[in-house]
């Protein structure tokens, strides 16, 4: 992967493929950006040198469309647009190297990850890994501004389930906000916590599995649960307000035996144009020993 990161809301990205036995071996490249290894919600393509074809996954992880890239044109989905008339493939040696002219959209802002992966005419393949973090920045209207945690309320206590509210604010406007984040744990560490996003774009939440790389999508209103080791939420008991620049989170959580402990309580916004507070604790709750009543 080139090692410049993906900056504005309009980026070249250069990523290179190789293989031992020359690129007439490679089927299909694979890049995939993304916060983790999701095809969902992501900016997900996939490049066929043998009819020059690029794909691009659907929001949902399944389905795509597809175009030669010479035809001209774009492929887009809700996070990322492909513009085919300025991207390009060349081959030199055994290396495969595609150009790709990216726009992302505001919803995408934010850390993430590239992930690459190929496909040999044998049919097997590698499985997608990191080839490095990069911030997003996607347009916004603003001209300037950094987004603020203003507080979590409770912002101590006990018990098995609690709702909590949490509330961010952003000087150009609530809309400026494009991902707010709670981390429950004794440390800022995903890994076997109760770590949940909220889209303030889509209305959906999500909440991570026990390696906290891996999301579980709850869209508005679904009456579904999602659950890890640590917790369990609903999009059903979630709901959000806004007043001028601030945006509040409302949610209900319930937690694991599994989970007991005191845990601090971890806030995280992102802009729309990248800028983020990183995550501040902002207060701590103790989950009980024992079982659940």
């Amino acid at each position: 992967m080139a090692s410049s990161p993906l900056v504005g809301e309009h980026q070249l990205v250069t990523a290179v493929f190789s293989d031992p036995k020359g690129v007439s071996d490679i089927h299909s490249a694979r890049l995939l950006i993304n916060q983790e290894v999701d095809g969902r919600a992501a900016c997900y393509l996939q490049y066929i040198p043998l009819d020059n074809t690029l794909v691009l996954v659907n929001d949902n992880g399944e389905g795509s469309t597809q175009k030669k890239l010479g035809d001209g044109g774009e492929l887009s989905n809700h996070q990322c647009r492909l513009a085919l008339g300025t991207s390009s493939a060349t081959v030199s040696g055994n290396q495969l190297k595609l150009v790709l002219d990216l726009h992302f959209a505001r919803r995408f802002a934010g850390e993430k990850q590239v992930f690459q992966a190929v496909r040999y005419v044998s049919g097997e393949e590698t499985a997608l890994a990191a080839r490095g973090e990069w911030s997003v920045k996607a347009g916004c209207a603003d001209s300037g501004g950094v987004p603020e945690i203003v507080s979590a309320s409770p912002a101590a206590g006990g018990g098995w389930s609690e709702t909590f509210s949490f509330t961010f604010d952003h000087p150009a406007g609530s809309k400026e906000l494009a991902d707010t984040r709670v981390l429950f744990n004794r440390k800022i560490d995903a890994v076997s916590s109760c770590y949940v996003a909220y889209d303030p774009e889509s209305g959906s939440i999500r909440l991570a599995d026990d390696s906290g790389r891996n999301f579980e999508t709850l869209p508005p209103k679904s009456t579904n649960f999602a659950r890890n080791s640590q917790c369990a939420i609903t999009a059903s008991d979630s709901s959000i307000s806004r007043s001028g620049t601030g945006l509040s989170w409302r949610f209900k959580v319930t937690f694991k035996p599994s989970f007991a402990g005191r845990k601090n309580i971890y806030l995280y916004a992102v802009a729309c144009n990248g800028t983020n507070t990183g995550f501040r604790k902002k207060g701590n709750w103790t989950v009980p020993y024992g079982n659940a009543e």
